[in-house]
C-alpha cells in the first residue's frame, strides 16, 4: 500500500477499488471460533490473540536496496473479539454483536545500502527511536444469530488510526503518514460512506520535512460505496481474518470470493485452501501451553483483477471433529508481503485467551 506502513500491512490493506460481478454468491458461515457449535451466538464469547513479530528480508545483509531492522521486543499485534448482546450506535438499537479492537505496534529502522556498500539509516521510530508505527481498529459487526434479521457478520461501522513510516518508490525515502478512517455501513450494509481524516494539521514544508530522508505527508478524502452486495458478501477490511474463522474449505480446489471494504473503495477478494498440513505450534491457550504437532489449513487471500499484490497467508488450525473444538479455528501464523519486494512479516500467535484479565 503505497500511502501506508509496509509495516502495518495487516491492519491498513484496506485501499481498494470497485470490481465488479454479474451473479451474487453468498458465503456460509459457521462460529467455528466457538470451542462448541451448540449455539450460533454465545453472549458471553470474549478472545484475546496476542502475536509476536518477525520480519524476513528479501535482500541479504549488504545487497544494493533497502531492508527493514524490526525490533521484535517491541513489537507486537494484538486482537480482542466480544460479544456485545446489546448496543447503541447513532441512536440505533442493536442486538448480538461483536466488537473487534486492534492494535499493531511496529518499532523498527529502514536501512539502506548503496551501490558502494555505503549502509544508511533512513529512519529510525519505537523502542530507543521514539514513538513507534501504530494502527489501531475499532469494528462493529453483526453475528450469526438467526434472531436479528440473518445479517451475517455484516459490518456496521470501522475506526482506523493511523501512524506510519512507509517507503518512497525509489525506496531511497520515507513518507509518515497520520490520519484517522471512519467507515460506516448502511442497515442492509449495501452502501457506505468512507471519511479519512488527516491528522497532520496545517504544517508548512519546513515541518513537514523531518530529515533528508523523512518527510510527513498528508492524506485525505471522502469516498461513497454503493451496491456493496450485487455480487458477494461484503465485509470490512479489518475482520478478514476472523471471519475466514467461519468459512468450510472442503477440498483443495475449495474456496470462497468476498467483496472488502476498505479507506478507499472496495475489491473484489478470493480465499483459497493452499495447502493442509500438521506442524509444530507452541503458543499459551488460556491456562494451558501447547507444543505440539497440530493440523493447520492455509488459506491464501488474493485480490483479484489488476494490481492485484501478493497474496497474504494465514494458518488457521483445523476443526475438531466432534461437538468438542478446543482450538477454535485459530489463525496461529500469519505472513504478510510488502511492497516494493522488501519482504514478509511474520506474525506467530504467542497467547489466546477467552476470560477477561480481572
Amino acid at each position: 500500500m503505497k500511502k501506508l506502513s509496509a509495516l502495518a500491512a495487516a491492519a491498513v490493506a484496506g485501499l481498494f477499488l470497485f470490481a465488479a460481478c454479474s451473479v451474487h454468491v453468498d458465503v456460509a458461515l459457521s462460529p467455528n471460533w466457538q470451542n462448541t457449535q451448540t449455539s450460533l451466538y454465545e453472549g458471553d464469547y470474549y478472545e484475546q490473540l496476542t502475536y509476536s513479530l518477525s520480519f524476513a528480508n528479501t535482500l541479504e545483509e549488504g545487497e544494493t536496496g533497502m531492508r527493514v531492522a524490526l525490533n521484535e521486543a517491541e513489537s507486537s499485534y494484538t486482537v480482542t473479539v466480544e460479544a456485545v448482546p446489546n448496543q447503541t450506535i447513532d441512536g440505533t438499537v442493536y442486538h448480538s454483536l461483536y466488537k473487534l479492537t486492534s492494535e499493531y505496534v511496529i518499532a523498527a529502522e529502514y536501512v539502506f545500502t548503496d551501490e558502494d556498500g555505503n549502509v544508511s539509516t533512513l529512519a529510525a521510530f519505537g523502542g530507543e527511536h521514539g514513538e513507534p508505527d501504530r494502527v489501531t481498529t475499532e469494528t462493529w459487526f453483526h453475528s450469526l444469530d438467526p434472531s436479528y434479521d440473518m445479517q451475517r457478520l455484516q459490518p456496521l461501522r470501522s475506526t482506523r488510526k493511523v501512524l506510519s513510516h512507509t517507503p518512497t518508490a525509489m525506496g531511497t525515502g520515507v513518507a509518515v503518514y497520520n490520519y484517522t478512517t471512519a467507515i460506516v455501513y448502511d442497515a442492509t450494509c449495501d452502501n457506505a460512506s468512507v471519511t479519512v481524516t488527516d491528522g497532520w494539521g496545517e504544517l508548512s514544508e519546513e515541518e513537514r520535512k523531518v530529515s533528508d530522508s523523512v518527510t510527513k505527508v498528508s492524506y485525505s478524502t471522502t469516498l461513497t460505496l454503493e451496491d456493496l452486495q450485487d455480487d458477494y458478501s461484503v465485509f470490512d477490511n479489518s475482520q478478514l481474518y476472523f471471519m475466514a474463522r467461519g468459512l468450510d474449505f472442503a477440498s483443495a480446489e475449495s474456496g470462497h470470493t468476498v467483496n472488502v471494504a476498505g479507506e478507499a473503495g472496495a475489491r473484489t477478494m478470493n480465499l483459497s485452501l493452499a495447502s493442509t498440513g500438521a506442524h509444530r505450534y507452541r503458543f499459551y491457550l488460556d491456562n494451558m501451553a501447547v507444543d505440539a504437532d497440530l493440523t493447520a489449513t492455509e488459506i491464501s487471500f488474493t485480490l483479484t483483477g489488476s494490481n492485484m499484490g501478493s497474496s497474504q497467508k494465514v494458518y488457521y488450525l483445523a476443526k475438531a471433529e466432534g461437538a468438542s473444538n478446543t482450538y477454535r479455528n485459530l489463525p496461529v501464523h500469519i505472513e504478510e508481503p510488502y511492497d516494493y519486494n522488501l519482504g514478509t512479516m511474520n506474525l506467530t500467535l504467542y497467547s489466546a485467551y477467552h476470560t477477561k484479565a480481572a
